[in-house]
């Protein structure tokens, strides 16, 4: 369920120009799991902050019908992280589902605020299904979350694989971000590793204020 305000932001973020975030799909899994660190499965970016968190499961393990580890056969394949590290069977993940329990005191979507305008964002995803979703938002000066591009968890991975490593880029400054929304619309989504990279300076203070100005004029043309 979303409970927060969407406007199009992209056509008065800069008219004219097609929302574009490309994604890029490690989908063999040892390559995968080579491409995170063990030791920050559940960091987020600095400065970042939950509007609605998921689940931390922790420690790692899967339960049937709830959610299943990422990590879960890394020991079996000898998978090691991008350091050289062997995984273990407890590592923690995040999870957002739809059954009340266990996720009566999370959110679906989960909504993480990042700390500025965003071009890079990657993460590990669990077992993708075609029911999860990724969202990228620009969150307006009013705190609405105006929708640049969505996509679903089978749309670039096979279903039901052991995890996939997702890295996203947008490619033109009207699909800048500044929040990322991970859904299910049945069972769960399994996911980790979150990774970001900022828009740099001076560009993204001014590209922010220019995109909510205009949706601050959108919403006063549209009262009058």
């Amino acid at each position: 369920m979303k409970n927060f305000a969407i406007a199009a932001a992209v056509a008065v973020f800069l008219p004219g120009m097609a929302s574009a975030i490309t994604v890029n799909a490690e989908n063999d899994y040892l390559a995968a799991l080579a491409s995170i660190d063990r030791t920050t499965t559940i960091d987020t970016p600095a400065g970042s902050s939950w509007n609605g968190a998921p689940l931390i499961v922790s420690p790692g393990k899967s339960v049937g019908g709830k959610y299943r580890s990422p990590f879960e056969v890394a020991i079996d394949q000898g998978a090691t992280d991008m350091n050289g590290a062997s995984f273990s069977e407890e590592e923690p993940y995040f999870s957002v589902g739809t059954s009340n329990s266990p996720y009566e005191l999370s959110a679906n979507p989960a909504i993480l605020d990042l700390d500025g305008l965003h071009n890079k964002f990657s993460f590990l995803l669990g077992s993708p299904d075609d029911y999860n979703t990724l969202t990228f938002w620009l969150k307006d000066d009013q705190g609405a979350y105006n929708e640049i591009q969505s996509f679903s968890g089978g749309g670039f991975t096979p279903n039901r694989i052991e995890a996939s490593f997702l890295k996203f880029t947008a490619v033109d400054e009207a699909d800048y971000f500044n929040a990322v929304s991970f859904g299910s619309g049945q069972n769960a989504m399994e996911f980790s590793n979150i990774q970001v990279a900022a828009v740099p300076l001076p560009a993204a203070g001014f590209l922010l204020i220019a995109g909510l100005g205009g949706l601050g004029a959108l919403r006063r043309r549209k009262k009058s």
